[in-house]
């Protein structure tokens, strides 16, 4: 999916890092997102009610574009063209409007949209609301945690399907006892399944067979 606008729902410190991460993307070839220099970038756009945050995510991030305003204005949404946007992420503080706004930015026209939940009992509803992925935050901090108590080499942990299942990010080491097995060969891996393989040093991706030989990075 090409995604070249982005509206984000809310001023909140889960939206200046949701902003921090775009910036930070743009920054590599295959998102560039905000790269007009010191203009205001147009791709980019914050809109919150609060004047205090708006001001604060602003003098955080000068070259995104920050609105003060409600984002249930009609005039607003027409004027900014924030129902054209690729994508819009519900990601305020308040997880029940979260829901509410993603749903009706959807059926205003948005391409996609992503809301932040209080926990995974919500995606049911949001799917039968036509949001398009949430995010819940209860899970989001325990797949860190558990990401972190993994070991060194596991990078990720996110939770699917109300917790039955695990997709793990993990990086092989040199000395892993994997180097230089093709996958068919490796023992222990019951129940699981290898989805894909990046290359190192590179953004390459392919889906690994039998065959597959594991390298280390």
């Amino acid at each position: 999916v090409n995604i070249e606008s982005i509206a984000i729902f809310g001023a909140d410190n889960i939206s200046a890092l949701t902003v921090a991460a775009q910036m930070n993307k743009s920054q590599t070839f295959w998102y560039s997102l905000l790269s007009f220099g010191r203009s205001k970038n147009r791709n980019l756009l914050v809109i919150d009610r609060d004047i205090k945050r708006c001001r604060a995510l602003t003098e955080k991030f000068p070259e995104a574009r920050i609105l003060n305003g409600d984002i249930t204005d009609d005039e607003l949404l027409q004027g900014e063209g924030i129902c054209d946007c690729d994508l819009m992420i519900a990601a305020s503080g308040n997880f029940e409007r979260n829901l509410m706004t993603a749903a009706y930015m959807k059926l205003r026209g948005v391409g996609k949209v992503i809301a932040l939940t209080s926990d995974s009992a919500f995606d049911e509803i949001a799917a039968k609301l036509g949001v398009d992925v949430t995010v819940p935050m209860r899970d989001v901090v325990i797949d860190t945690i558990m990401s972190h108590l993994r070991g060194r080499n596991v990078k990720e942990v996110h939770s699917i399907g109300e917790r039955k299942f695990e997709i793990v990010s993990c990086e092989i080491s040199e000395d892993s006892a994997v180097v230089g097995k093709s996958l068919k060969d490796i023992g222990g891996l019951d129940g699981a399944l290898m989805l894909l393989v990046k290359e190192p040093d590179t953004e390459k991706c392919f889906i690994p067979t039998g065959e597959t030989v594991m390298f280390s990075g």
